[in-house]
């Protein structure tokens, strides 16, 4: 017994069209694995660089980037970034901008995590280093908005200084100064004594604070995984597709 290659134009048309699909969808993953590995790639990159300092003149600086800033905290205009969850428990980033020295540039310094009260009502006091100091972390993106304030065009909560999510260019325009388009994440022990390069006096520093960033994980593997089921069903509807195309021939009776 023979078999033929019979395609009917309407199952080939529908496996075209599922195949071609499947494919796509297995080269967008793919493309979003190497994007992630050239992120991944890039931030390992800037993490091992010397520090930058913002006191010196500089052409641009980058996310993930180490830095090093003296200065002083303008400590009247911190703010309190809600919805910020940390093992489990609820509570907020303190955000302070900071001063620097020369340039007198200011950059907002996301000092780390504070623990929610028992009642949500009473925000927490928090403690703020006094007179020149030296700051090292590393620079990053604003904390993003959540997708529940998506449609929110004011940050800033009734009960300041609580903000819904952050805006540096809208916390420019009420505090009546720029603000650097990047964030400095404190490192945990990131503050001297400027002048004596010495530790910030315990008595200045808010021990209630967690600098507990996490690391960045591009995920990647995640992404191949996904690509190769997507390819086998591609493989698997071209199979399923010649299985269906080939058809037996009857042989004449002589």
């Amino acid at each position: 017994m023979s078999y033929q290659f019979k395609p009917s134009w309407l199952v080939s048309s529908f496996f075209f069209f599922l195949i071609l699909g499947l494919v796509s969808l297995g080269l967008w993953q793919l493309n979003r694995a190497n994007e992630k590995i050239s992120l991944q790639y890039m931030i390992d990159q800037r993490s091992n660089l010397d520090l930058l300092s913002l006191n010196m003149p500089f052409e641009e600086f980058a996310p993930y980037q180490l830095v090093q800033a003296t200065g002083q905290y303008r400590t009247k205009d911190s703010i309190l970034l809600d919805n910020i969850d940390y093992q489990g428990l609820h509570g907020y980033y303190l955000i302070t901008p900071f001063e620097i020295l020369a340039s007198r540039s200011v950059i907002l310094v996301n000092r780390g995590w504070l623990p929610q009260d028992k009642s949500s009502k009473d925000l927490p006091s928090f403690k703020t280093p006094k007179g020149i100091i030296t700051l090292e972390g590393h620079l990053n993106y604003p904390h993003s908005k959540p997708d529940l304030l998506r449609n929110a065009s004011n940050p800033l909560s009734a009960t300041p200084p609580l903000w819904y999510y952050m805006d540096i260019e809208f916390f420019s325009q009420i505090n009546g100064y720029s603000a650097l388009p990047l964030m400095l994440k404190l490192n945990s022990n990131g503050q001297t004594n400027t002048l004596a390069s010495t530790p910030i006096p315990t008595e200045e520093i808010e021990p209630s604070l967690i600098k507990d960033w996490p690391k960045y994980d591009s995920n990647s593997g995640e992404h191949l995984n996904y690509a190769m089921q997507w390819f086998a069903s591609a493989l698997f509807g071209l199979l399923l597709y010649l299985s269906l195309s080939f058809k037996k021939q009857r042989r004449l009776r002589q």
